[in-house]
């Protein structure tokens, strides 16, 4: 029986603007075109690139749980493959961060001899970098999603910065296309003030999905956080809360080896 094969790309944040040279040529080859995107402009974009174009939101439903959601997903794209066609699934974003369904996919679909790869794509994260102006390497950078890093208790360094992302789903395991509540946030903010003071200072960052918008970067406190505006697609950026001091010991025994090299 023939084989297919899957590619994965991403699509971006900012509609039609983030899109490589790479991913659109995919897009236009395959046999099968399947879906996920996060505004109207890039849907669009698909439908007229590709005539097989295909969304998968119709995988999700209100109260429905995300993970059976994911499932249907994987077993979409992986059923054209192993009917022999050429499968490109376009996401919202970078195809591997944050995206259950996309590493899923390749996993599956290569233990059933389907070959299956994954393209980069410009992520939120990405994105944050630029907008805010933050350089990870200036002191280090930890990046968690909210849930995990709130239920797992993971283990970060207040001399960091730290990145929580989706912090207006925590503990949200289902879909709801009017909005969540927030019933977690308390909980997250219990956590993070048992290392940070009431009044530290942290941004909430949304990347623009439209060239002709700007990013959210809304500056506040762990404490007025439950005040603000908070939606799926906000991120909560900490910056260290103590500076870092070099071990000297270290410092001089590198200082060492170097003049050793030189002489």
């Amino acid at each position: 029986m023939p084989t297919g094969s899957i590619i994965i790309v991403g699509t971006g944040i900012k509609a039609g603007g983030h899109l490589t040279l790479e991913a659109q040529s995919v897009i236009e080859r395959a046999d099968v075109l399947l879906f996920l995107v996060a505004d109207p402009v890039t849907r669009t974009m698909l439908l007229d690139a590709n005539s097989s174009a295909v969304s998968l939101h119709t995988c999700y439903a209100d109260g429905k749980q995300r993970k059976q959601s994911y499932e249907e997903m994987v077993e979409k794209v992986l059923a054209p493959a192993a009917e022999g066609k050429f499968v490109c699934l376009a996401l919202y974003g970078h195809p591997g961060v944050f995206v259950f369904p996309s590493h899923e996919i390749v996993r599956r679909a290569r233990a059933r001899g389907i070959t299956a790869v994954m393209q980069p794509g410009i992520s939120a994260e990405d994105c944050l970098f630029a907008d805010a102006g933050f350089d990870p390497a200036a002191s280090g950078c930890q990046s968690f999603e909210a849930t995990d890093f709130l239920i797992y208790d993971r283990i970060f360094d207040r001399r960091c910065a730290l990145i929580l992302w989706q912090i207006g789903l925590v503990g949200e395991t289902d879909f709801r296309s009017n909005g969540y509540g927030n019933r977690g946030l308390d909980l997250l903010l219990k956590r993070l003030e048992d290392f940070y003071p009431s009044d530290h200072k942290v941004l909430i960052y949304e990347a623009a999905q439209y060239a002709v918008c700007e990013p959210r970067l809304d500056w506040t406190t762990l404490d007025e956080l439950p005040n603000q505006r908070l939606t799926p697609i906000s991120t909560l950026y900490l910056p260290p809360a103590t500076k870092s001091e070099s071990n000297q010991s270290i410092v001089e025994e590198l200082r060492r080896r170097a003049m050793n090299v030189t002489k």
